[in-house]
């Protein structure tokens, strides 16, 4: 039986994203002005009664609530540019959101910690279904789902595995499974989908096939691909201890110990010593909490603190990052 919790030291977070589009409107792209504005409204009145939803116009936000929900992954880099008709409605912990006027009407999705792809999925039933009670999705006979771009038509599902790959990224035979994923109608992918580049060795697996294949197929086609990604990393690690563990214990603890004790640490120092530190813990070099670790990803993020604790300066909130740090491990 698949056991999920195998793969805590790879598998950061699952997300699973529905397209829709309303019949009853036009197409983002063919949308002037705000006539698509409707929508966000419609949207709102209909998941408000499950009261735990939040509607946030992008017309409201400014540059640094629009940069902070977007590494916080509630809102794609695309939607920030739509301020005339934008919009987002989400839940109280930001793990389920729906995105309004996008490149499609709606984009509904719900990320779940480390690997929980059918968990997300799940999730993520529940608030398209109250939707398609209440709206009339574009939908045909033969090709399902219409969609504004043709890669999303069918399901319009994209299902995503958020994977550290350290050692395969070292030893560069990352590069063969990102062709090999192509071939099976995948495609890897940095932080931030299409577009963004790795960060810290962070990989996003996903489908680029949604046409000719139902929900379950889809989820379990990245479900099992990313395992075997997995597994590939986890081998990979193994053999470099077994080649030289003295110098990856002292990797580990020197980047755990810095973490644990920095005054001051910027973004990207902590991002490469995170993976340093997660590789400790996947040694059991010491013990530490995956799920908490993982989720300082978003939360050291520069807009996220400053968001969150409005430093007054780059410095102040280098400061903020390490005693933040220095608190949580």
């Amino acid at each position: 039986m698949f056991n999920p919790y195998k793969y805590a030291f790879c598998a950061v977070s699952s997300r699973v994203r529905l397209a829709r589009n309303l019949a009853d409107f036009p197409f983002s792209s063919k949308a002037g002005g705000g006539a698509n504005e409707p929508i966000i409204e419609l949207v709102a009145r209909t998941l408000r009664p499950l009261g735990q939803f939040t509607l946030i116009k992008m017309s409201e936000l400014d540059a640094l609530q629009a940069e902070y929900l977007k590494e916080k992954y509630v809102i794609s880099p695309l939607l920030m540019q739509n301020r005339i008709s934008g919009g987002v409605i989400v839940n109280e912990d930001e793990t389920l959101s729906v995105m309004i006027n996008e490149e499609d009407h709606l984009r509904i999705q719900c990320v779940a910690g480390g690997f929980d792809l059918f968990g997300a999925y799940e999730n993520l039933v529940f608030v398209s279904n109250k939707l398609a009670e209440r709206m009339k999705f574009a939908f045909d006979s033969d090709y399902r789902y219409v969609t504004a771009c043709l890669t999303n038509l069918g399901t319009g599902m994209r299902a995503s595995v958020m994977l550290l790959l350290p050692a395969l990224t070292r030893s560069g035979k990352i590069k063969k499974y990102i062709s090999e994923m192509k071939a099976l109608g995948l495609v890897v992918r940095g932080a931030f989908g299409e577009g963004s580049e790795p960060e810290g060795c962070l990989y996003q697996i996903s489908n680029e096939v949604t046409l000719a294949y139902d929900e379950e197929e889809i989820l379990g086609m990245v479900d099992f691909c990313a395992s075997k990604i997995c597994e590939a990393e986890i081998a990979e690690r193994n053999e470099r201890f077994r080649n030289n563990p003295l110098e990856v214990e002292d990797e580990c603890m020197r980047a755990y110990a810095i973490l644990k004790s920095a005054r001051l640490i910027s973004y990207e120092e902590f991002l490469r010593l995170y993976v340093s530190a997660s590789l400790g813990g996947y040694y059991g070099f010491y013990n530490v909490d995956v799920g908490l670790l993982n989720s300082l990803l978003v939360n050291m993020r520069p807009a996220v603190l400053e968001y969150v604790k409005t430093p007054e300066n780059k410095q102040k909130r280098d400061e903020i990052r390490a005693q933040t740090l220095r608190g949580v491990l």
